[in-house]
């Protein structure tokens, strides 16, 4: 689902001639709605009865969207309110679910095993993304007539329907093929157990609390960074994908090894990343991870030589999962355990207000400048500056000095250009661990 289907909807929106500055919001705009939803996730699941019925409602959804975007690209007829309509409603459920998901699992798995179980759960799910996104792009590549990519690059108002058929009807396989892995997912989550009665362990906390903490204490200073930084990134994020059909001209082959390249570097990254935390803890990390994530989008303007642009993938995708990794060890690290589901749950809908934020000042700046090169420069160099700016946020926070706990990751998203949206499983964390108190 994640590596064939979603990473591919931003070069779908590029294939139907919707814009580049289309194909770049696609990718962020719909996430902000599926955040908002997740909001009302514990009043669905609490009128339903049970986390079981609402991810797998989620999960149908999100199947359902896959066969309507394929058939849409067999027949060549979307329109871009239907394109988005159905990202949104995608986006919407994949986001809404992870909440009940997250606690759900939690009660499936003994904590005895729950380690090993995550871990070797993560290497498949990785294994997954990457088949998705290599087939997908041979596909795409094999069904798309020759020349296309230099014909998109001489027209790039044009559609690829108009340059060639071929490729829609690729996109029309790979979004099926999607919409029946994740068929076949729901399938599964329809018939795990689930304990009677449902339990609520959770303190909320309310965004009138939260942002009054973003003045004096650790996890109200790191969501302010970390929301920074998200508009400072989202600025040049979502238009690498166009850059690369539309500036650069590479097919749909090379594309896929350079996507799939960002999610390897987090790949390699993340058990490096796993032992520097439990030397030095997750404020350590974050710092590697901020200092990182300062020159990545700059990386992509100085040549557009695919070894280059693989080698700073790989860099990028690696300085994502060190940031990302650094802000949950460190939230994990400074929130109590009652409060974590409460406070994650609202850092995501401020980092999808965030994510939006940027990718509308990004695309605004791609059409002033009329979508040339130059502007497709000027926007990732603006996005490095904006993310050298958030370093003065950075600096307020201080290392709580506490040990950083094994933590799994589970990919919710798909970012062309720099690897996936994660949220923490905490059903992974050592129940014994403590966050040290207020």
């Amino acid at each position: 689902m994640l590596g064939m289907g979603e990473n591919y909807l931003p070069a779908f929106v590029l294939a139907l001639g919707l814009g580049q500055v289309y194909s770049g919001l696609i990718a962020t705009l719909p996430m902000l709605a599926g955040a908002l939803l997740q909001l009302v996730t514990p009043l669905c699941v609490r009128r339903m009865g049970s986390y079981r019925s609402w991810v797998v409602l989620c999960a149908t959804v999100q199947t359902l969207n896959f066969f309507v975007l394929g058939t849409l690209a067999a027949f060549d007829a979307a329109p871009a309110w239907v394109v988005f309509v159905a990202a949104t409603a995608y986006w919407a459920t994949g986001l809404a679910c992870g909440p009940a998901w997250s606690t759900w699992i939690s009660l499936l798995i003994p904590s005895r095993i729950r380690a090993r179980y995550f871990a070797s759960r993560n290497r498949y799910c990785q294994a997954g993304v990457l088949v998705g996104l290599l087939a997908a792009g041979w596909i795409l590549s094999l069904c798309a007539g020759p020349g296309y990519s230099a014909r998109l690059v001489e027209d790039q108002d044009a559609s690829l329907g108009d340059l060639d058929q071929g490729i829609l009807r690729g996109f029309a396989i790979i979004f099926v093929l999607a919409g029946a892995c994740r068929g076949v997912c729901t399938i599964f989550l329809a018939f795990q157990s689930e304990p009677r009665p449902l339990p609520h362990p959770h303190t909320p906390v309310s965004v009138r609390q939260l942002f009054a903490r973003t003045r004096t204490a650790t996890d109200g200073k790191l969501l302010a960074y970390a929301a920074s930084m998200a508009v400072a990134a989202q600025i040049a994020q979502p238009f690498f994908n166009p850059y690369m059909r539309t500036q650069l001209g590479l097919g749909e082959d090379r594309c896929a090894v350079l996507l799939a390249a960002g999610f390897l570097g987090r790949i390699i990254a993340l058990p490096w990343i796993g032992r520097l935390a439990h030397r030095h803890g997750g404020f350590r990390v974050l710092v590697v991870g901020g200092l990182a994530m300062v020159p990545a989008a700059g990386l992509w303007v100085v040549t557009g030589n695919l070894v280059y642009l693989i080698a700073t993938q790989l860099f990028v995708g690696a300085a994502w999962a060190a940031h990302e990794m650094g802000v949950f060890l460190l939230t994990l690290e400074s929130i109590p355990e009652a409060e974590r589901t409460s406070v994650l749950t609202k850092y995501n809908v401020l980092n999808a207000f965030s994510m939006s934020a940027g990718s509308v000042i990004g695309g605004w700046l791609l059409e002033a400048q009329n979508k040339t090169l130059a502007a497709y420069m000027a926007v990732f160099l603006a996005s490095t500056l904006a993310r050298a700016l958030t370093l003065v946020l950075m600096v307020r926070l201080k290392d709580p000095g506490v040990p950083a706990p094994d933590l799994l990751l589970e990919s919710l998203s798909i970012r062309p250009g720099d690897g996936t949206v994660d949220q923490p499983v905490l059903a992974s964390i050592d129940p014994n661990l403590k966050p040290p108190a207020r």
